[in-house]
């Protein structure tokens, strides 16, 4: 397994604490104008407690280490104990075994770094409360200096002069270097915070995902029921529709055959009917040519006849004649016309031709 240090990993391989630099700067800014002078007197005071600036814990691996307190030889091997990676199998590898090494070491990790942030935790709320407790003591003891009655000698020593100033120097430090420590804990818990809801957030979006694929699941193979039953529904409806069609089409055909059966009747009737009707205008012709005749001899009959008087003589009644009268003069007994006058003559050819003509009418109008 490649070995995933960086150069941001000491040797041991721990991460550095998490600092922003903007706690760095205003720590650097608050120790050089609140550090001790350089050039103290040999003969002034000593400190009022044993902790100062230089007596501060130190990080030791990431961690905060009292080295006046527990001793320096034994919080290095426990610190480098603590960063003591696991023992790794050679023997057996496969890409399966290397993932679920991979993901160990990264647990294992994990559960380190968090211990040591618990350990630093706790380490830095001691000493917060320890430096609470001294600077207590130390305003207790700047008030009893303050307040209690020294002689003009003594107020005019700028060896204790120094000293306080000092003293308050170191007070004012330490409680910058508190409240920047304090700042950055209650950043870790609020990132704490954060992550866990974050964690949680996404557990809730993986589970609403898969309740949304199991609804995806559920809708697509109801969609594909609804389509296939559609189909089949279609399937069958244009089945149904097909075979009326095609009743329908016979129909029309055998409708069709009739129709032409009508009309090849129909077109023979009509070819009689012209026949007849070629008969009746060669008929008609014939008439015509007789009654032409008749007039011309009505007309000289009436230039003979001019004088005498008029006769009336009655319409000729078709449906009354004899069955043995003939309009044809050849079929009966010759007839002479000097007998018959001009005038009734002239009517009953009118009336011959009105009903020839009445005749022509209707079957015209029958065709």
């Amino acid at each position: 397994m490649p070995d995933r240090r960086t150069k941001s990993v000491d040797k041991v391989g721990k991460l550095p604490p998490v600092v922003s630099q903007q706690s760095r700067q205003s720590a650097e800014a608050i120790r050089k104008a609140y550090s001790r002078p350089k050039t103290a007197l040999k003969n002034s005071r000593p400190m009022t407690t044993q902790y100062s600036l230089a007596g501060l814990s130190n990080y030791q691996n990431g961690k905060f280490v009292d080295i006046g307190k527990r001793g320096t030889t034994s919080a290095i091997k426990r610190s480098q104990s603590e960063s003591r990676s696991l023992v790794k199998s050679v023997y057996g590898r496969s890409p399966s075994r290397e993932r679920i090494d991979d993901l160990r070491d990264e647990l294992f990790d994990t559960k380190k770094k968090m211990a040591a942030i618990e350990n630093e935790k706790k380490v830095l709320h001691t000493q917060m409360q320890r430096l609470m407790r001294d600077s207590e003591k130390r305003e207790k003891y700047l008030q009893r200096l303050v307040t209690s009655k020294f002689q003009p000698a003594e107020l005019n020593d700028t060896h204790m002069a120094r000293t306080l100033t000092a003293i308050r120097r170191n007070e004012m430090a330490k409680e910058q270097i508190i409240q920047v420590q304090s700042k950055e804990l209650e950043l870790a818990k609020q990132y704490a915070e954060q992550n866990s809801q974050l964690k949680l957030r996404l557990k809730n979006i993986k589970d609403s995902y898969i309740e949304i694929q199991e609804k995806a699941k559920k809708r697509e193979e109801e969609m594909k029921r609804v389509l296939q039953q559609a189909k089949k529904e279609a399937e069958s409806r244009s089945q149904e529709a097909v075979q009326a069609l095609q009743k329908e089409k016979k129909e029309l055909f055998e409708e069709n055959m009739r129709n032409l059966e009508k009309y090849d009747a129909i077109s023979i009737e009509l070819q009689e009917a012209y026949k007849e009707l070629s008969l009746l205008r060669t008929e008609n012709d014939s008439l015509q040519a007789v009654i032409q005749e008749l007039q011309s001899q009505l007309e000289e009959k009436q230039h003979e006849k001019h004088r005498e008087n008029h006769v009336e003589i009655p319409k000729l009644d078709m449906t009354r004649m004899d069955s043995t009268t003939s309009p044809n003069p050849s079929a009966g007994s010759y007839i002479d016309m000097s007998e018959i006058d001009s005038q009734s003559i002239a009517n009953a050819i009118g009336e011959i031709v009105g009903a020839h003509v009445e005749r022509k009418h209707r079957m015209e109008k029958s065709l």
